[in-house]
């Protein structure tokens, strides 16, 4: 048993001499140099030897006319009177409606309002209180 003691103790020694070993040895990565100071009262931007400045311009999206993002929701103020329905369409899934820049479907929220029912010809909205009903115009 004392014997086993005294091996562990020999290779757990042998291993932290290797490692004190290898790091010392090692090659250590290159620093970057260091900012220098710079003090208030100087008006130029100093840069280490070697650094490159890069500015990443904003890239404009080529679809201008769109005007208005698909990935946010549109809503819609609360009063009927901004309301208005633009079409209806048929996507096989369902009757899906074109509420101002919008797309809905039945149960969909628009603004404030709950789309409640999409016929051939009208949308029923709800607003909590009461419906609103919105018509194709010809």
């Amino acid at each position: 048993m004392r014997n086993k003691k005294v091996i562990i103790l020999i290779v757990l020694v042998i291993i932290a001499a290797m490692s004190i070993v290898y790091g010392v040895t090692a090659s250590r990565p290159k620093r970057q140099a260091e900012e220098p100071v710079v003090t208030a009262d100087e008006t130029q931007q100093v840069q280490p030897q070697g650094a490159t400045s890069f500015h990443r311009r904003a890239k404009r999206s080529q679809h201008t006319s769109w005007k208005r993002s698909p990935f946010l929701a549109s809503g819609l103020s609360s009063s009927s009177s901004n309301l208005s329905l633009s079409g209806i369409i048929n996507s096989g899934r369902g009757l899906k409606a074109a509420i101002g820049d919008a797309i809905v479907g039945k149960g969909d929220t628009i603004g404030n309002y709950k789309v409640i029912d999409i016929k051939k010809d009208r949308v029923i909205l709800n607003d909590g209180a009461k419906n609103v009903e919105l018509k194709l115009k010809e």
